[in-house]
Order: structure tokens, then C-alpha cells, then sequence
């Protein structure tokens, strides 16, 4: 996989993208990016998808670049439409991220939001977790916030 410092201002990680893609690529991050946002090719799927540190997705498409915008399903997590084999797969932007830039060295089967919040997508907030620590994390989450309402009612 090439790593492409542009202006030392964003780093793109590609594949194998042509020379067309490449520049509308680069004009993307160049002009829409956010300062130190990296951006990764996503694999495995038909047309030229990218995920960024920030939980932004990007669509290479015939006319240009599209920021995909993200959908909030019932379960309170961000879902893009992206295509493979043809078809439409609804994907998760947090397990998008967690593929592209958590470093999973034990093959954690779970991405966990440090915050709690399904919709903050940012690398920095997610990590990789067991079922067990998963658990346990959120055992602790309700707690504490069972705590609170605890110490507002008595107030």
C-alpha cells in the first residue's frame, strides 16, 4: 500500500487508483479535509471508497468525489450504503474506522465508543474489545450514570 503525503497536511493511503482518481483524491483532501485527518482506502468493494480518522466516508464517483453522509438507524449507529458485488451494503462507519486505523492485535471481535456516544466516530474514540470487556465496560457506564441520577434526585 502507497502512502501519499500531500503538503504534509493529510496522509491518503492507497492501493492501486489511477491516475484521474488519484487528483480527484487529492483535490478532496486538499480543500474539504480537516487538518491531520488520514485517510485509508476501503477493500474489498466495487468502486473507490475511503475512510478517514475523523469517521468521514468518501466515494470516488464518474463526475468527481462525494462525501457520503452518514444515516442513524434504530440502534443509534452510523450506516453508510456502500457498494460490493453489485449490491448495496449497509456498513457500519464505526467498524469502518476500527478496520481502517485501531491496531486489533488479538482479533477483538467488538468496537467499543470509549464515549458511549454511537454517533462520535472518530478513531481516537474507539477501541477493540472482547464480549467480556464489553460487558463489563458498559456494567460500569450504568453505574455511574445510575450514580448520578442518584446524587440529582437528592438534590
Amino acid at each position: 500500500m502507497e502512502q501519499i503525503n500531500y503538503n504534509r497536511r493529510h496522509d491518503i493511503k492507497i492501493n492501486s487508483l489511477q491516475t484521474r482518481e488519484i487528483n480527484l483524491l487529492l483535490s478532496f483532501v486538499w480543500y474539504e479535509s480537516i487538518n491531520g485527518e488520514v485517510w485509508k482506502e476501503i477493500e474489498g468493494l466495487d468502486s473507490r471508497y475511503f475512510i478517514s480518522t475523523e469517521g468521514r466516508v468518501l466515494s470516488l464517483c464518474l463526475d468527481g468525489y462525494k462525501l457520503m453522509r452518514p444515516f442513524i438507524c434504530g440502534d443509534g449507529y452510523c450506516y453508510v450504503d456502500l457498494r460490493k458485488d453489485g449490491k448495496d451494503k449497509k456498513c457500519r462507519v464505526h467498524r469502518l474506522v476500527a478496520e481502517a486505523f485501531v491496531d486489533n492485535p488479538e482479533d477483538k471481535p467488538i468496537v467499543h465508543h470509549r464515549d458511549t456516544n454511537r454517533r462520535n466516530n472518530k478513531a481516537s474514540n474507539l477501541q477493540w474489545m472482547t464480549e467480556a470487556e464489553h460487558a463489563a465496560a458498559h456494567l460500569k457506564i450504568n453505574q455511574e450514570r445510575k450514580k448520578q441520577r442518584e446524587q440529582t434526585r437528592r438534590q
